[in-house]
């Protein structure tokens, strides 16, 4: 098995789903984040680029049944050639076309609840041209659309939870009264373990946690969940997005202004078909999953 972005939050706990069910895994990274994937027997480590040269993407593929390509791009960063567009479609048809000519079997893509080809926001758009791209190889595929992902070492939900014992508040933004439904990453996990091994062939899943509610509902029990009676702080939208612009400078807040303006949306799912199709019975609750993880 091979799983790219494994140096990053999703890919590296992909990584060692794979491994406990039995996998040896081969973990794609940047050159310069070998130091930041599991080191232990069963994993390997192949550092090259997804822009590399075909040839280099090919022989990192070899001897591959499977690839779970979970290498995303949570920010643009046109300067150094990091924009949607080169990274979820370019690389992810690179990767494809390279998984073909090296007898990869089986090819499972994360990607992200709202992604259409008439979405309104590149980052969606971006999705669901690699969706496409995945779709019409000569591959067996699974898509797996994942709603906000969270867990130990996540850099999402932990932050925000920094960012409350940081301002002394919760922060809601807007009004707050837009949807979340978070999943715990080992739920997803679940997902990518079962369409590896094949049980999830041609099919294009929503995932999703149980739990649906606000974005102020969700700050409040996570207030709670860190053992905090924070007071609300209101911030307006337009400011939260000037926070997020800054977000390379203070390093502090959770999200980026395309995963705001995603967020934002409200994008939901019926799970069931999800959790039926991966064999999850107890999906995590938002509110024990994080206590749990953050140790409250």
């Amino acid at each position: 098995m091979l799983v790219t972005g494994a140096a990053g939050f999703l890919g590296r706990h992909v990584a060692m789903g794979l491994r406990r069910a039995g996998s040896s895994v081969r973990c794609l990274v940047r050159p310069g984040s070998a130091g930041r994937v599991p080191r232990a027997p069963g994993f390997e480590v192949a550092a090259v680029d997804l822009r590399a040269p075909a040839r280099e993407l090919v022989r990192a593929l070899e001897g591959v049944r499977v690839v779970v390509h979970a290498a995303g791009l949570r920010a643009q960063r046109p300067w150094w050639g990091e924009t949607f567009q080169a990274i979820h479609v370019d690389a992810t048809a690179r990767l494809v076309a390279a998984a073909e000519a090296a007898g990869v079997e089986r090819f499972v893509l994360v990607s992200c609840l709202g992604a259409a080809q008439d979405a309104d926001l590149a980052y969606l758009r971006s999705k669901a041209e690699a969706e496409a791209i995945v779709q019409r190889s000569r591959l067996a595929w699974t898509i797996l659309r994942c709603g906000l992902v969270y867990g130990p070492g996540d850099g999402r939900i932990t932050r925000l939870a920094r960012w409350m014992m940081w301002l002394g508040r919760t922060p809601v933004v807007g009004d707050g009264l837009f949807l979340v439904q978070p999943i715990a990453v080992s739920d997803v996990v679940a997902g990518c373990v079962a369409a590896a091994a094949g049980r999830l062939e041609r099919r294009v899943l929503a995932a999703a946690g149980p739990d649906v509610f606000s974005f102020r509902d969700m700050v409040e029990l996570l207030a709670a969940a860190i053992d905090r009676r924070l007071p609300l702080v209101r911030i307006p939208v337009g400011v939260a997005r000037g926070l997020a612009a800054a977000r390379r400078i203070s390093g502090i807040v959770p999200w980026t202004v395309d995963e705001l303006q995603v967020m934002l949306r409200g994008y939901t799912c019926d799970p069931r078909e999800y959790f039926r199709a991966a064999d999850i019975v107890r999906p995590l609750p938002f509110s024990a999953a994080v206590r749990a993880y953050l140790g409250a």
